[in-house]
């Protein structure tokens, strides 16, 4: 203890880094001896240096900041130093006041035992009294048995008891049958009010039953409808990142999500009498449906059909479709809308599946719902409704914005997609009720993300198309 309070002392009393340096339990810490020594060099080294150069030499310079830097290092080993004297001094002292307090306590427990003790002699005196007292008590009690016991007792044996073969009670069997009907109805009464709190839609049932509206296609959930492992690679022009997951349509055309998107290709073709549809709108009721990846697999599987097919991001407030498609967003729809580049051929790209054309967004402006409800924009879906066999327009959700409301009367039809266990049935509703109000033509809903486990049908769709292809590839690797 003596020893940390000099150390402390000559701590303070040193008024510079280096005067604690020199100190031995400065000697002690391997960091501030290093940069002693570090400085000794440089300042060793300056001092060569003036002899030839001035301090505005570019080396000069270079080895002050150095020495600067040191010294800041310096300075803060010195506090360090005095910070950990401190530390082990404020230690010492609560050791010692806890070794106190120890002996303190040591003392006032024998005391404590002493007294303890003359109370225990007294305590034992009284015991040896009172147990002498107890056994004259008990050599009469034996004497006052033996008297009695003379006498003839006036009881009488006249049934010996059974001793049971088995315990009386409970009734084990009741008891399970009532516990399984109490789980039984409990079970029931959880099912029921799970269907009725769930606001959510699940199944086409509730399509059909809620919005009322055709169904275009069931997309199951990846982790239930794709094959994991089996994922085709593009060519490696896709990107330096590869192609989004997002493209199963293209990577995995054998899996049931490919052939789900498929049935939605169909379906759109059909929706429209007499002539095939041209322009389609992609939308949902809010933020992550999976519009966006909907829109673009809608319009690969159009493509793969040999026609051709453009597809246009125009949503404005958050384009995805050239990071799905992994193309540039330099020029797109909002350059042409805003007259800054008129030439369509400029502003699409060429994707590498076949017959996939992208106008992307463009960088997106202050003004959306101005700029997608301008004559403009009317003239450019007529000329590229002239150009190619299908264009298919991804926009921001109904209920969040007003662009694909007004986007809507300008297409033949609308695709409003709607994420499974995801979407509540008021918004849903309320997205139908804003686009019927516009006179929009809505082809149907799409059931994004669908649990195929929940419903049997969907179940054993997947499982025998899984099943199916599997077989056809099993059968080519034995040939």
């Amino acid at each position: 203890m003596r020893e940390l309070e000099s150390q402390q002392q000559q701590l303070k009393a040193a008024s510079s880094a280096e005067d604690i340096l020199r100190l031995p339990t400065a000697q002690k810490d391997p960091g501030a001896v290093d940069i002693s020594k570090r400085r000794s060099a440089l300042l060793e080294k300056k001092s060569e240096l003036s002899q030839r150069y001035t301090d505005e030499y570019p080396a000069m310079r270079q080895l002050n900041e150095q020495i600067a830097q040191v010294e800041a290092e310096l300075e803060q080993a010195r506090a360090r130093i005095i910070a950990n004297a401190d530390a082990e001094y404020q230690a010492a002292r609560e050791r010692v006041s806890k070794l106190r307090a120890a002996f303190d306590a040591s003392r006032s427990a024998t005391m404590q035992q002493n007294e303890a003790a003359v109370n225990y002699k007294m305590i034992q005196q009284t015991v040896e009294t009172n147990k002498k007292l107890l056994d004259d008590i008990l050599q009469r009690s034996k004497e006052v048995d033996l008297g009695a016991a003379a006498v003839q007792s006036p009881v009488t044996l006249k049934n010996r008891a059974d001793v049971p073969g088995g315990p009386s009670g409970p009734d084990r069997r009741r008891w399970i049958l009532m516990a399984f009907a109490g789980s039984l109805f409990v079970g029931v009464a959880l099912a029921f009010g799970r269907e009725y709190f769930d606001q959510t839609i699940r199944s086409i049932e509730d399509v059909d039953r809620v919005v009322r509206l055709p169904s275009l296609g069931v997309i199951p959930a990846l982790e239930s409808g794709g094959r994991r492992g089996r994922r085709r690679q593009l060519p490696a022009s896709a990107g330096p990142h590869g192609v989004s997951t997002a493209l199963i349509t293209a990577l995995e055309a054998k899996s049931s999500a490919a052939e789900a998107y498929r049935q939605l290709r169909t379906s759109v073709l059909l929706s429209s009498a007499g002539h095939p549809s041209k322009l389609v709108l992609v939308t949902s009721s809010q933020p992550r449906e999976g519009k966006t990846t909907t829109a673009v697999n809608t319009a690969i599987s159009l493509a793969q059909t040999g026609a051709s097919t453009l597809i246009i991001d125009c949503d404005m407030r958050k384009p995805r479709v050239h990071q799905l498609l992994n193309v540039s967003n330099h020029v797109g729809v909002s350059l042409y809308l805003s007259g800054q580049n008129e030439d369509l051929s400029v502003l699409i790209q060429e994707h590498q599946i076949p017959n996939l054309s992208i106008m992307p967004c463009g960088p997106v402006p202050p003004n959306p719902a101005e700029l997608l409800g301008s004559d403009q924009m009317r003239r450019m879906l007529t000329e590229l409704s002239n150009r190619y066999d299908h264009v298919v327009i991804d926009t921001p959700p109904v209920v969040s914005f007003a662009d694909p409301v007004i986007l809507s009367t300008m297409v033949d039809g609308v695709i409003l997609v709607v994420r499974g266990g995801f979407s509540s049935r008021g918004i849903v509703q309320r997205s139908r009720q804003i686009l019927g109000e516009v006179g929009a033509k809505i082809y149907g809903v799409v059931l994004n993300d669908a649990d195929m486990k929940s419903s049997d049908s969907y179940y054993y769709y997947s499982s025998y198309y899984n099943s199916y292809y599997r077989n056809d590839e099993n059968r080519d690797a034995a040939r």
